[in-house]
């Protein structure tokens, strides 16, 4: 596992909400890509 320094909840789900965007922009990239 990583190592992840201590961060606020409220960084934490910023950070979650963040790779999710990235997540569902490729994978609409993708979509379009076909």
């Amino acid at each position: 596992m990583l190592k992840i320094p201590l961060l606020k909840p409220s960084k934490l789900k910023n950070i979650k909400l963040s790779f999710f965007k990235i997540y569902f922009y490729i994978l609409i990239r993708e979509q379009y890509a076909k």
